[in-house]
């Protein structure tokens, strides 16, 4: 194992001095556990184990190794202990052969009792038998179909292998069972290859993993194959399920619309939409049609609307029929239920009945119904309903009884709430008399077609428990999308206690007026529902914005959840609505299932399909998982992608570090927009390790020293690089983020020096990479905070190259408002007059510390004691910039605090701005800035 910086981890144990614990002179070293029993392990792998050598005694004590069988490492092979510490040191395993490894490592110690102990080894290397790939994918496939693959397998060693047992297993029965080897043993050759078929039958639209087994010989390790796949299914649903026309006069048409969403994984293909015969003895559904019934495809998350026609004949009663959307074999998607009646007046409440289920104690509840005449127009009234415990009825609009439906057909709305501070089951029904207008229509009469509408409604109010809730994502994010199409997000809320959850209330909250830009294309189930332990809630979040504009589009989620005293729960929306057409390639991105600890790569295209240039800013990874890790390659960048074909390749990576599934995003910046366009990336963290050959090396921040440091102050910032597999390493540091204007940079390898050129923070990271493989990497990040000196401290930055000078002016010493002050000793300090002397001399006297000539600063000027007997003038000079307009930036610090931040425009060569004028007093400051600061003082150029 090659190391770049030595450094010695050991953090000790430290435990109470009593004598019981302690020896009563040398040190005396044990070690927890002496021996340890590797079993069998493959040629060319290594495994490791901990041992804990603790020091018993009152004195420090060097251990050191002094014998180590053949196959072991020891790390690290030499260490101090203080007294009543403790350290843990890794013996390693690597078999190179196939053998026995048995042996004792010993271990001296220095300044100890004992002057060394052992530890008892046992290994046995044994070969790979197999060479199999580490991994099958079988991608997406529809649930109840199978796909099969095939697995390459080659013998590596000189007899037969007969027989090679076959077995999936993992921790999922139903995942194990979707996977299937087409043999359960088979036989291969000396040095033969053979091939396995594996089949992959999804039994639910989900993300499949389990881990094929090959074992060769009786006590042998087994190998292993990671299978991985998706089930999807085509799955169309109707909105509403059923169809009711209710009653209807008999030669009058109605129509209802019925909406089809392909709510599965794949594209569907309607052939038809069609009536077929009911049940015999039922009537005839003749008197329904579909209006166009034609063939039609339907995207993924795609709808399409069915109009259906209910032609009432003169044959009075009830009607029913049954539409079916058929696919291409005649098998049925989806069957809706279609109902009507012919004649008479009919008054109906929808829905009925009104369930509320269970909720908690003191939450009120509120759902609405409709109450309309579905029957033979007429005018009817409505009186005041009669209304169960529990519950209470009022008007949508909250007009008081009673209310009229006119013949027109408009319908009337109401509100039923429910709530209850006892627990308990609650029944009733809400009961409207129904009116008609009297013979001599000058009042109302009881109707007699139609007496009372009833509707009954039923609730349970109990106590129950908080809820633990996983909402995936937390931030539904659309990014920056192609204005005037709609894109579409999925929100899961998943019940992840071990009781059932109640959530009621969900809305989407969309702010201002006019046609709201985000939707829901299945409203959420009005009220309040029961989640049971285990279970989620899916809903979709449709973005459609019409017109292209830099703002970021916003709205949120909203539910209410467990009791009265919950705060509802709110999931910020937001998208942005972009002009241009970027397109990734694939999307999501798919990194397959991985080794863990390995670095997988993967490549993907950005294409832009718009009419115009797109500048492509950075790209960077979302806030994802701390279980796994993602990044993606950005040399090259910014890069313009020229309009309608112009694409460029990028190489993202996923790094596993913990077994299953994981997701996140890219963001793509492009041109001047706010919000990123995103790409979705996932993948599968193997139940395989990745040995330490094939493992990147480990990068290791330390702080910088010293810490804290001042401004234009030397650091020494530490790193540590090391690989596992004992390759040659190289380190590199960069500045990251830093305060505005700084140019520094530290230098090269793991261990360089810093000096900030500037207050504020800085934020490092370090990359190790090896030397002879630039793709095995990894990094860390370590923060530096620069603070400014205590006395005045003044720097200044600029944004175009070329010369642009600090100047600070003693006022005592001249008059700053006169032009032969500026330039000249000692009442200027200046390039070129860097440390003139000022009233006692010493820290008293100013400093210019950094001049820069050829780029964009920063400069700064320093007086470790400023005097309270004079002013002084800040000020700067376009020495010789001509790339204006120049824009000039000043801090300063007084005290070591903050007390002014300016910007100016320089707009020619030559011109001398004052700033203001810093007073001291006592440890405190005070800045008086120059009324016409933004206008040159004078031209000069001595």
């Amino acid at each position: 194992m090659r190391r770049a910086a030595v450094w010695l981890l050991v953090v000790p144990m430290f435990f109470s001095c009593s004598d019981d614990l302690l020896g009563t002179a040398a040190g005396e070293v044990v070690a927890t556990p002496d021996s340890i029993d590797f079993g069998q392990r493959f040629i060319g792998t290594s495994t490791s184990e901990l041992v804990t050598l603790t020091n018993n005694g009152r004195t420090s004590v060097t251990v050191s190794q002094s014998s180590l069988p053949a196959g072991y490492q020891l790390r690290p092979s030499n260490l101090s202990l203080v007294s009543g510490g403790s350290a843990e040191v890794r013996v390693v395993f690597d078999p190179k052969e196939a053998q026995r490894y048995d042996g004792e490592a010993g271990l001296s110690l220095s300044g100890a009792q004992n002057a060394g102990l052992t530890i008892e080894l046992k290994g046995e290397g044994v070969p790979q038998a197999i060479e199999v790939v580490p991994s099958l994918d079988f991608g997406l496939v529809r649930v109840g179909e199978t796909k099969t693959l095939s697995l390459p397998l080659k013998s590596l060693v000189e007899f037969p292998l007969d027989p090679v047992s076959l077995a999936v297993i993992g921790s999922e029965a139903e995942q194990r069972a979707s996977f299937s080897p087409s043999v359960t043993a088979l036989s291969i050759a000396p040095g033969a290859e053979a091939s396995l078929e594996v089949s992959f039958t999804p039994s639910s639209a989900n993300e499949h993993a389990a881990t094929l087994q090959l074992g060769f010989c009786e006590g042998c390790p087994f190998q292993q194959v990671q299978l991985a796949g998706r089930g999807g299914r085509t799955l169309i649903t109707a909105n509403p399920p059923s169809l009711a026309f209710g009653t209807s006069t008999p030669g009058l048409e109605k129509t209802l619309n019925l909406v089809l969403w392909n709510s599965g994984q794949f594209p569907a293909m309607v052939s038809s939409v069609e009536f077929v015969d009911v049940e015999e003895g039922v009537p005839s559904h003749a008197d329904f049609s579909v209006v166009d019934g034609r063939s039609f495809e339907l995207p993924v998350g795609g709808n399409a609307d069915v109009t259906v026609r209910f032609l009432a004949s003169e044959e009075l009663g009830p009607r029913v029929g049954l539409i079916q959307v058929l696919d291409e074999e005649g098998s049925s998607y989806v069957d809706v239920h279609v109902s009507g009646k012919s004649g008479g007046i009919e008054v109906v409440a929808l829905p009925s009945p009104l369930e509320f289920g269970k909720q908690p104690l003191s939450v009120v509840t509120t759902r609405s119904f409709v109450v309309q005449n579905v029957g033979q127009p007429k005018t009817v009234r409505l009186e005041q309903p009669r209304v169960g415990a529990g519950f209470t009825v009022r008007a949508a609009d909250e007009s008081l009884s009673p209310w009229t439906l006119s013949e027109d057909g408009v319908p009337l709305t109401f509100e039923v709430s429910f709530s209850s501070a006892t627990e308990g089951e609650f029944f009733a029904e809400i009961s409207f008399p129904i009116s008609e207008p009297d013979a001599g229509g000058h009042g109302w009469t009881p109707s007699t077609e139609q007496p009372a509408l009833e509707l009954p409604v039923s609730g349970r109010a109990a106590i129950m428990p908080p809820c633990e809730l996983d909402i995936r994502p937390p931030t539904v994010r659309f990014g920056a999308v192609r204005a005037g199409r709609s894109h579409a997000r999925d929100l899961e809320i998943a019940n992840v206690g071990t009781d059932e959850c109640f959530l009621s209330n969900m809305e989407l909250q969309v702010p201002g007026v006019g046609r709201p830009v985000f939707s829901l294309p299945v409203e959420p189930p009005e009220g309040g529902f029961v989640l049971a332990a285990g279970e989620s809630f899916k809903t979709t979040i449709r973005y459609a914005p019409v017109r292209a504009q830099n703002k970021t589009d916003e709205t949120y989620f909203v539910f209410h959840h467990s009791s009265a005293d919950t705060e509802p729960e709110r999931i910020l929306v937001t998208g942005l609505a972009a002009g241009f057409e970027l397109v990734a390639n694939p999307n999501p991105l798919s990194m397959g299932t991985v080794k863990q600890h390995l670095r997988q790569y993967e490549d993907f295209d950005l294409v832009n399909r718009g009419s115009s240039p797109v500048q492509i800013n950075s790209i960077v990874t979302a806030a994802g998982p701390a279980s796994s890790l993602f990044g993606v390659a950005t040399e090259g960048l910014p890069m313009p992608l020229i309009a309608a074909s112009g694409a460029a390749q990028f190489k993202a990576w996923f790094l596993p570090i913990e077994v299953g599934p994981v997701s996140t995003q890219l963001e793509v910046f492009a041109g001047d927009l706010l919000e990123p366009f995103l790409i979705d990336i996932r993948g599968i963290g193997s139940t395989e390790v990745c040995d330490e050959e094939c493992r990147a090396p480990t990068a290791t921040c330390l702080p910088p020293q010293p810490q804290p440091l001042r401004v234009n102050t030397q650091a020494t910032l530490h790193g540590i690089g090391e690989s596992p597999g004992g390759h040659d390493i190289e380190c590199e540091w960069r500045v990251i983020e830093a305060p505005r204007g700084s140019r520094e940079q530290p230098g090269p390898g793991c261990n360089p020096t810093f000096t900030p050129d500037m207050v504020g923070e800085y934020v490092f990271e370090l990359i190790v990479r090896e030397t002879n493989d630039a793709d095995k990497w990894s990094s860390c990040q370590v923060t530096l905070e620069a603070e400014p000196w205590g006395g005045l401290w003044v720097e200044m930055f600029w944004d175009r190259n070329r010369d642009i000078d600090l100047h600070v002016v003693n006022d005592a010493l001249g008059d700053p408002y006169v032009g032969s002050t500026w330039f000249a000793s000692p009442s200027d300090c200046y390039f070129g007059n860097k440390n003139p002397t000022w009233d006692a001399g010493g820290n008293e006297s100013p400093s210019l510390d950094r001049d820069d000539i050829p780029g964009t600063g920063p400069e700064n000027i320093r007086v470790s004691s400023p005097v309270s007997t004079h002013g002084y003038v800040v000020g700067f000079h376009n020495w010789n910039n001509p790339n204006v307009p120049v824009e000039v930036t000043t801090n300063i610090y007084c005290g070591g605090s903050l007390i002014s931040n300016s910007s100016t425009i320089s707009t020619a060569v030559g011109q001398v701005f004052i700033l203001g004028t810093v007073n001291y007093n006592n440890g405190t400051c005070t800045f008086t800035p120059e009324p016409n600061a933004d206008q040159p003082f004078w031209h000069s150029r001595p």
